[in-house]
């Protein structure tokens, strides 16, 4: 209760900010980024499926992909959040989708109901991220995929980017969870989750940026760096597959 209540009242002041809005040239990169790896993983794997967007916050995710799939049920513990992604998706045109009010960590949805199940960027917000791990699990079918998409943590004391601190503060972070930390966590919840694919993307370093503007030849060397090693990327987006 006290973490919906945390929400509501800061959605409430969040107002009509949008996190995806940016003049920071290379947070407008990281960001536009995740939109553009979950839509592939999307894609890849949920293409014309059912979909359970858990944490889906005002939707700016949600509605990138949500026109390549069969249907979005878009949850999160605020009302006020999912009011704003119902506005902003029928605003897009988009009418396949629904809206559930639900704590992550106790759904309501019967187990094996969604092809698949999208958790992004959220579980970093949870007090308990083992047991929202065990939800995003229950409620996938048997054969169907779950998406986690989150920030190395290990990256942020290093990085160049200017966070608005003012933002995360209003977006509450509880946890800093890092590629090798959410392993650990999957394992620690004991489900039947099998990892199969991994996206990552992005340095959390300037001079990255620099070094590809002027010497573009060195970009598929780093960026095959980066998906070899997820855990030296700024972000990343794991797909499981329920076996």
């Amino acid at each position: 209760m006290k973490t919906k209540i945390f929400y509501e009242e800061k959605t409430k002041k969040i107002g009509e900010e949008n996190y995806y809005e940016t003049k920071d040239k290379l947070l407008a990169y990281l960001k536009n980024k995740r939109i553009e790896k979950v839509k592939e993983a999307i894609d890849d794997f949920a293409k014309n499926k059912v979909v359970a967007d858990i944490g889906c916050g005002e939707g700016y995710i949600t509605l990138n992909y949500a026109k390549n799939v069969k249907k979005v049920i878009c949850s999160d513990i605020s009302e006020n959040a999912l009011k704003k992604a119902a506005a902003n998706l029928k605003k897009e045109g988009i009418k396949n989708f629904e809206i559930h009010p639900a704590d992550a960590a106790n759904l309501e949805f019967k187990a094996d109901s969604f092809d698949a199940v999208l958790c992004c960027s959220a579980l970093d917000h949870v007090p308990n991220p083992i047991k929202v791990i065990k939800e995003l699990s229950r409620i996938a079918k048997k054969g169907g995929y779950v998406f986690i998409e989150l920030d190395n943590d290990i990256m942020h004391p290093f990085s160049g980017i200017r966070i608005n601190k003012n933002m995360l503060d209003k977006l509450g972070h509880f946890n800093r969870i890092s590629y090798r930390k959410l392993k650990k966590m999957v394992k620690i919840a004991d489900v039947p989750l099998k990892e199969i694919k991994v996206y990552s993307w992005g340095s959390p370093f300037r001079f990255y940026y620099r070094l590809i503007k002027y010497f573009p030849f060195t970009k598929k060397f780093l960026d095959f760096l980066g998906r070899k090693f997820p855990a030296i990327c700024y972000e990343y987006l794991v797909v499981y597959r329920k076996i």
